[in-house]
């Protein structure tokens, strides 16, 4: 497997999960499907450890390859923060690999506007058990990040502001169930606030693994998603001394995974 997610209990506050990954190059393999829109087949290989090739046009490849391309500082940051939210969603559906746990795909292209990620985890008799909110930022300044676009956002959910999306996605990741067990959900299940667990990724800096340094990091988590204790609250964590450099390493692993599968 091509990540590994380690456990840190900051409680009350948030429960940690610190991302790291043990195989980059099978990691920027799956990365690779997922910008060909290969989003079944990587689910599958994480799920069944099996599966063939996904076939893509040659042409359709090379588009995908020029998307990894950073000519400006502001399309080296969407294309980062893009990658960043497809590595968060390997490594979510790697840590619900063996439960019944249904995902959107990620955004086809970066900087697009809307949730990072939405899951729905079902119980045996498949009704809703969680409802999980991502939101990544692959940041040089994760906690102004997190104050001012984080927090905001997860108050909004909180406050029912995006009811209508989260109704419109989760209806759509359920359809292959009953049209009942869909009814029941809407009514039972997805207004129930209850049920919503928020999962913040973010980059956190040197200074923040120094004492208390992920608290202040994760400081007002309480004030937005309330309870307490820190079980609506999650974050995934993904440290490297320079996340620019690493990045566009990661991206020439991945555009030469591409290049491989052209005929």
């Amino acid at each position: 497997m091509p990540t590994f997610l380690s456990p840190v209990d900051h409680n009350p506050l948030f429960h940690e999960l610190e991302l790291t990954i043990t195989d980059e190059d099978e990691l920027a393999e799956h990365v690779g499907n997922l910008m060909l829109g290969h989003h079944l087949h990587v689910e599958n290989i994480l799920r069944t450890k099996q599966g063939v090739s996904a076939y893509s046009p040659d042409k359709v490849i090379d588009l995908a390859i020029t998307k990894l391309s950073a000519s400006t500082d502001v399309i080296r940051y969407k294309r980062d923060g893009w990658l960043f939210q497809m590595i968060t969603w390997v490594a979510v559906n790697q840590q619900y690999q063996t439960e019944n746990f249904k995902c959107q795909i990620p955004h086809p292209a970066p900087a697009q506007h809307g949730i990072d990620g939405l899951g729905v985890l079902l119980n045996k008799s498949s009704a809703v058990e969680a409802i999980v909110i991502t939101e990544d930022k692959y940041t040089e300044n994760p906690r102004q990040t997190i104050k001012n676009e984080v927090w905001p956002e997860f108050e909004a959910y909180e406050k029912r502001i995006y009811d209508h999306q989260l109704v419109g996605i989760i209806t759509g990741l359920l359809r292959d169930l009953t049209s009942k067990q869909v009814d029941d959900a809407v009514q039972k299940d997805i207004y129930n606030i209850n049920l919503r667990i928020y999962r913040l990724g973010i980059t956190p800096n040197k200074s923040h693994y120094f004492k208390n340094g992920k608290k202040k990091l994760f400081k007002g988590y309480d004030g937005c998603v309330k309870g307490a204790s820190c079980e609506r609250r999650k974050g995934i964590t993904f440290r490297q001394d320079d996340i620019r450099d690493w990045m566009d390493d990661f991206s020439e692993k991945v555009a030469d995974y591409l290049e491989s599968k052209k005929s």
